[in-house]
């Protein structure tokens, strides 16, 4: 039997954009979708529990199809064309690492909210392609990209399906019986806090000139960066480290949310059930207790010897140890926008170039820009002074050494949503529900998207 990859790696990604299944889907508005975005927690296939309201024996289990997946990863994640680094570097523009557009909106264009799904076959990854032009998909004739970038960008971090057992130890009663079940796919966006923390540190203390202040124990410690502080280098506000350790979280987990949000939108179009949750935390999903293998993510512990992910060989490598030390981690955010033949700023990458992206994703990948004159506009930008390289890593080493981690208070690597999507059993819900409950999409699914098979 073929595996997931074998099957994918055969596609004819043109063909099946010319499904009329697929056409028809560009011409889903934004409208009806909002309008008929719903939870359908109930999949096919599986034994509800038996109540005084609930007595009903399950259809056969119908998995969701490789095509579905690939639309619903694009629909999450996927590419939608070169930004248009839209400030001058005056302004700060060099805040954005890189130039590639998402279908969500993420704080200073920093793509490291990754996304993850699982299914019967296993656990996998699903890397976006790199744009080369403003707009990716301009019309239909250009569908067949979604499905080249599922083809391309299909990467298998193991062979185990994440399954919950209902006698679990971790099995919650709200959501075990209809989640992580055969048939269904798991969407799981995962967060990368560091590099984006570190980011806006350089904005902090590049561009506004703040001081951070370690507020967290109680007193008003500078973080790290005394020396600039009494040189005049730093003059700016003052800023609680508890402000940046709880609001650039709250901004970078946006991009998650936003990616939840696609997928219910997705769902919807495509006439299939979903449920978005949370319940299981980050340290089980990862695989960070003798309970379930999960991703399979490294763990470190901080002073208090709490556990925290740092990463998966290979996959994901976080900007702090054991995968860099902190200087190598604050150079990178350094290198990566102006490093020579390395940096996206940096004159001496041309277009198409490959370059990597350390511990962002696992291959090289070409360098296309927005710029329309891109050699003398690329020769304007001010870069970061090596002195702002030292007062981040400070700060960043200061707080590494007294609290064990990096941020001091959130986790490197953390997923607190996901969605469940499954095929909608429209005979539980005509049983239960009103009219109107389900809709025709949810009935024509088969017929479109399984050649008419009619679930038993």
């Amino acid at each position: 039997m073929s595996t997931l990859l074998e099957r994918v790696q055969s596609w004819d990604p043109h063909e099946i954009a010319a499904r009329p299944a697929v056409q028809q889907l560009w011409d889903k508005g934004l409208l009806w979708s909002l309008a008929h975005r719903r939870s359908f927690k109930y999949p096919m296939g599986v034994s509800i529990p038996k109540d005084a309201f609930f007595d009903y024996e399950p259809r056969e289990m119908v998995p969701i199809s490789d095509e579905e997946i690939a639309i619903m990863c694009w629909c999450a994640a996927g590419t939608n064309g070169i930004i248009r680094n839209d400030l001058s570097f005056k302004q700060g523009a060099v805040i954005h690492p890189w130039f590639e557009g998402r279908v969500f909106p993420s704080a200073c264009n920093v793509w490291t909210t990754h996304l993850v799904f699982f299914n019967d076959e296993g656990t996998y990854r699903y890397i976006p392609h790199v744009p080369t032009q403003p707009v990716e998909i301009e019309t239909k004739d250009d569908i067949w990209k979604i499905f080249q970038a599922f083809k391309d960008g299909l990467v298998q971090i193991n062979d185990q399906p994440l399954r919950i057992k209902e006698e679990s130890p971790l099995a919650w009663k709200l959501n075990t019986p209809f989640i992580l079940k055969p048939g269904t796919v798991v969407f799981l966006p995962v967060t990368d806090l560091t590099f984006e923390f570190l980011n806006l540190l350089f904005h902090i203390y590049d561009q506004e000139k703040s001081i951070v202040v370690d507020d967290l124990g109680g007193g008003m410690e500078i973080a790290g960066v005394e020396k600039w502080v009494k040189d005049g280098t730093l003059n700016g506000l003052h800023t609680p480290l508890s402000y940046v350790e709880t609001q650039v979280p709250a901004v970078v987990y946006s991009a998650g949310a936003f990616m939840i949000q696609n997928l219910c939108l997705a769902q919807a179009a495509l006439g299939l059930g979903g449920y978005p949750l949370g319940g299981y935390t980050t340290l089980i999903l990862f695989g960070g207790t003798p309970f379930l293998k999960g991703l399979g993510f490294q763990y470190a512990s901080d002073k208090k010897g709490f556990p925290y992910p740092v990463g998966i060989p290979g996959h994901f490598h976080g900007h702090l140890p054991p995968f860099m030390t902190i200087e190598e981690a604050v150079r990178d955010l350094y290198e990566v926008r102006f490093k020579d033949d390395y940096g996206r700023y940096s004159p001496t990458v041309k277009e198409g170039q490959k370059v990597m992206y350390k511990g962002i994703f696992p291959e090289e990948r070409e360098v296309h820009r927005p710029f329309k004159e891109e050699l003398e506009y690329v020769q304007k930008v001010m870069p970061y002074s090596e002195k702002t390289v030292e007062i981040v890593t400070a700060t960043a080493d200061y707080l590494y050494k007294k609290y064990g981690r990096l941020p001091a208070l959130g986790d490197p690597f953390i997923a607190p949503t996901m969605v469940n999507i499954s095929h909608v059993d429209v005979k539980f819900y005509e049983k239960y529900a009103k009219e109107g409950s389900t809709w025709q999409d949810h009935y024509d699914h088969f017929k479109i998207w399984h050649n008419g098979y009619e679930p038993k």
